[in-house]
C-alpha cells in the first residue's frame, strides 16, 4: 500500500494482493471508516484489473459485495467508491445493477435513496458505452421494473431509487435523459389492461412532471405536454378508484407548482372536472376525499 502511494517502481506488482485485502478488511464484521478511506485512496489500481480474465472471478464477487454491505452505502467515502465501481468494466455494471436490485424489496427507505444517489453520480461520471449501459441496463430496468412491480412495497422501494433523478430535473441532462428514456414505457403503461400497472405509471408521471426535452423546439414541447395533460386528464375516469384518486392528487399538485406555466383553459378544465365530477363520484368516498385534500393543498 505505501509503494503505491509513493508512486514507486514496479508498484503495479502490488496490486493483485494488496486490493483484495484492503476490500476484505472493510467487508469484514470489524471494518471501519478508517478502512474504507484506505481502500479508496488506492481505488485507481482497480484499473489495472482485467476483468475479461477468469482469475478475476473471486476479485468480482468481493467488489460486488461492496454493494450489499452498509459500510460501503452509508459512509461517503464508501458511495465514491460503489460509484467509481461502475466505470471499470461495461460488463460489470450488469452485475452491479442485479445486485443492487436483490436489495430492494429489503432496504429501508433512507438505503434506497442511498442507492438513487450512486445510480445519479454513476450516471453523471459516466460517458461512451458505460453511459449506454447505466441508462438501458439500469435506470430505464428500474423504470420498468417499478411500472410493473408486483407489490406497492416493491414500488415504493424502486420509486425512492428513482427519486434520485426525479429530484435532479434542474441539472443539466436530467429531463432529456427522462424523457427519452420513460417514453417506451409510460404511455403505454398508462393504457394497460392491469389497474396496478396503470396506477403506478401514473404516480412517475406526476413524480416526473413535466416530461420534455429542454433542447427541444418549442412545437415539440407543446405537443409533449398536452399529451401530459391528456393522460392526467384521463386519469380521473378511471375504472378503478385507486387510479383516479392518483389522478385527483396529481393534478392538484401539477397546478400548484406549475400554475402560472400551465395555460388558463387547461386549468380551468381541471378545475371543472374536479368539482363537477370527482368530487361527486358517488362510486367512491377516497375519490371524494382526495378532492377535498387536494384541492385545500392547492388553496393554501
Amino acid at each position: 500500500e505505501d509503494w503505491w502511494s509513493a508512486d514507486r517502481p514496479n508498484k503495479e506488482a502490488m496490486v493483485t494482493q494488496t486490493l483484495p485485502y484492503l476490500v476484505a478488511r472493510v467487508l469484514d464484521e470489524e471494518g471501519r471508516a478508517a478502512d474504507m478511506k484506505r481502500l479508496y485512496a488506492m481505488r485507481a489500481a482497480l484499473l489495472l484489473l482485467d476483468f475479461t480474465n477468469e482469475s478475476i472471478e473471486s476479485m468480482k464477487e468481493l467488489l460486488l459485495r461492496c454493494f450489499v454491505h452498509p459500510l460501503f452505502i452509508k459512509t461517503v467515502d464508501g458511495r465514491k467508491f460503489c460509484v467509481y465501481l461502475f466505470g471499470l468494466h461495461p460488463t460489470l455494471i450488469a452485475d452491479i445493477h442485479d445486485t443492487i436490485k436483490q436489495q430492494l424489496p429489503f432496504c429501508s427507505k433512507h438505503m434506497c435513496e442511498l442507492y438513487g444517489e450512486i445510480y445519479f453520480k454513476a450516471w453523471r461520471t459516466a460517458s461512451g458505452p458505460y453511459l449506454i449501459r447505466v441508462e438501458t441496463g439500469c435506470v430505464q430496468d428500474l423504470m420498468s421494473a417499478a411500472v410493473h412491480a408486483s407489490t406497492m412495497s416493491l414500488f415504493n422501494a424502486l420509486r425512492r431509487v428513482l427519486g434520485a433523478f426525479h429530484g435532479q430535473k434542474k441539472a443539466r441532462g436530467v429531463d432529456e435523459m427522462l424523457l427519452r428514456l420513460y417514453e417506451p414505457i409510460l404511455w403505454r403503461a398508462l393504457t394497460a389492461a392491469n389497474p396496478h400497472v396503470r396506477r403506478s405509471a401514473a404516480t412517475l408521471l406526476i413524480d416526473t412532471f413535466p416530461l420534455h426535452d429542454p433542447d427541444g423546439s418549442l412545437e415539440a414541447m407543446d405537443v409533449m405536454l398536452q399529451k401530459q395533460f391528456d393522460c392526467l386528464r384521463s386519469l380521473l375516469t378511471d375504472s378503478t378508484v385507486a387510479v383516479r384518486c392518483v389522478g385527483v392528487s396529481g393534478i392538484c399538485r401539477v397546478l400548484c407548482v406549475y400554475w402560472e406555466v400551465i395555460p388558463p383553459t387547461t386549468t380551468r378544465t381541471f378545475l371543472e372536472l374536479l368539482v363537477t365530477q370527482s368530487a361527486r363520484d358517488a362510486n367512491a368516498a377516497a375519490v371524494r376525499v382526495a378532492v377535498c385534500e387536494g384541492l385545500g393543498y392547492l388553496l393554501d
